[in-house]
Order: structure tokens, then sequence, then C-alpha cells
């Protein structure tokens, strides 16, 4: 089930029994606090079992005659997970991470033939002089920054770059870049940084082809880079809530609260582990030698099939 920031909010109170009367935390330092923990805490957690929770890919074209590619500018940890190349046809090969010590050897083809990093950005090597080629970049994604849920839409209509929302809020004006967030568990992204090209009452317009085929009915809209969901695993949830109640103890000095909780996170840590690996039960992941003396013809064909 879909977990709102307004119930995470429930949860929290419900363990620490903090008084209504406080006045040193409000429900925004709270989703403040736990979006640190998501951060600091939740995606190193999951990102450690190395099962691909945050990771999507975008496309990008390459230009002639540019050599240096942006990392998305919402990539978490300024990382990447993989970088694949392909034609125009869609065949896709490798393409290899080469030092620095080592790019002026690949100079002379005009299809680029790997990249190296150059301060946060891929540089190309060589310098393509074709076009037809683009980058298909796999990186982490990190969830959305944790708001009330009357600062988000959730989808009640949808007719082609036109999307209807139960409330429309006050941030949401022309120009301002949004995120579709699924509503379902998961809660994954359906389309980031779309801007909105007007607002008309409850209905939001965007431009062409920027509104996902698969949002639906009952999905999010929320400003870029925020959520109103969580965007974890369900079974993550308990642990999320109990690290963000030790720091709201720690906030207003309960330092003998917070010590109670110390046993529960260690062990809601441990469980949530055996739960999120492996991710798939029935099949290991086999390792395949593509360099080995019976696969080098293949690794052959796959690793310069445009050259």
């Amino acid at each position: 089930m879909t977990i709102t920031s307004d119930e995470f909010l429930l949860g929290v109170k419900r363990l620490i029994t903090m008084p209504s009367n406080q006045v040193l935390l409000g429900d925004s330092d709270i989703l403040a606090i736990a979006t640190d923990r998501m951060r600091d805490t939740m995606i190193p957690l999951i990102d450690s079992c190395d099962q691909e929770y945050f990771v999507i890919k975008t496309n990008v074209p390459i230009v002639a005659n540019q050599e240096n590619y942006e990392i998305p500018p919402r990539a978490y940890g300024r990382k990447l997970r993989e970088i694949k190349i392909f034609n125009e046809s869609g065949v896709r090969g490798d393409f290899p991470q080469i030092s620095i010590e080592r790019e002026h050897l690949y100079r002379s083809a005009s299809v680029p033939f790997g990249f190296h990093f150059y301060g946060d950005r891929i540089q190309l090597v060589p310098i393509p002089a074709a076009t037809g080629y683009s980058l298909q970049l796999w990186w982490f994604l990190s969830p959305g920054k944790l708001v009330p849920t009357s600062q988000a839409g959730v989808v009640t209509a949808i007719a082609s770059d036109d999307v209807t929302v139960s409330l429309v809020p006050a941030t949401f004006t022309v120009n301002r870049r949004v995120d579709f967030v699924q509503g379902v568990t998961g809660n994954r992204y359906l389309g980031i940084d779309a801007a909105i090209t007007n607002v008309a009452g409850s209905t939001l317009s965007f431009g062409l082809d920027v509104v996902p085929d698969d949002l639906a009915v009952g999905d999010y809209v929320s400003l870029a880079g925020e959520s109103p969901v969580l965007q974890i695993p369900e079974e993550a949830k308990p642990y999320l809530q109990t690290i963000t109640a030790s720091d709201c103890l720690y906030a207003v000095s309960d330092f003998e609260g917070q010590d109670r909780l110390k046993d529960k996170i260690k062990q809601q840590k441990e469980d949530l582990l055996k739960l999120l690996q492996p991710r798939i039960t029935g099949e290991a992941n086999i390792i395949v030698n593509d360099r080995g003396l019976l696969r080098g013809r293949v690794r052959r064909t796959y690793g310069f099939m445009f050259r």
C-alpha cells in the first residue's frame, strides 16, 4: 500500500507520544528530519544491497564535435550505474571507462570508444565526428524530499497533455517543474522535471509528449525533487519511522527516550536487510567472463560493433 507523508507523520508521533502542545518540532521539521535520514541512512543502506532499487535510465543524443556531457543533475552521489552506446537501429554496445593516462591512444576513430570523468562531466573518447549515436545513462535517482500531501496533487483525469488534479498547490505555477509519482506501492517516478505550461482551474498543461504514457488516476504530481509518499519499499517504513523518532527525541533533549529506541533500531535494520536481499530468490546472478577464451569472438563483436 502507498504510505503518504501524513500517515508517516502519525506513525512517528505515536511511536514517541510527542505532546501536541510542544513547540520545538512542527510537522515540517519532522518531515525534514525524515528526509535527512532517508538520504544519509536509508538510501545508502538500500543501495548497499546491490539490487538496483533506485536505478533509472536516460538517453542522451551524441552531438558531432561535442565531447563533454553532463551527469544528470539529480543523480544521487553524482555517480552513474552504467553507460551504454547505441546507434539509430537501437543496437547497444559496451562503453568502457578509459583512464586519463590512456585516453590519447583512442583518438583515431570517428565514433566514441569510451569515456572518462572530467569534473562533473562525462568526456567522450575520442571527440565524436559522427552523428546518429546516443548514450544510455543508467543512474541513481534518489527518493524525493518528503512534503505534506497538501503540497502535491492527486491525478483525477488525463487528457493528452492536460492533467487534472484534486488540488493545485499555490506553488504550481507556469514554468515550475514537477515530477509524476506512481500512486501504488513502490511509488516510482513515472516522469521527472516536467515544466508546467499552463494552469487553468485544477488542470495542469504540459508540452507535447511530456505526460508519461503510464500516468494513471490516483498517481501524484509534486514539485520536482519532492514527494508526498515514501518512495522506498513498504517494509522499510518502520525502520525509517524509528530512526526519525530517535532524532526527534534527541532534538527535544529526551535522551532517555532516545536510548530506549536503540535496540529496536538495531533489530529493525537487521530484519530489513534480510528482506531486501536477494531481490529474487529463485535465480542466481550468473557471472560470465566475457574475456574468456570461449567467448572471445562474442566479446569482440559486441564491444566493437560500431567500429
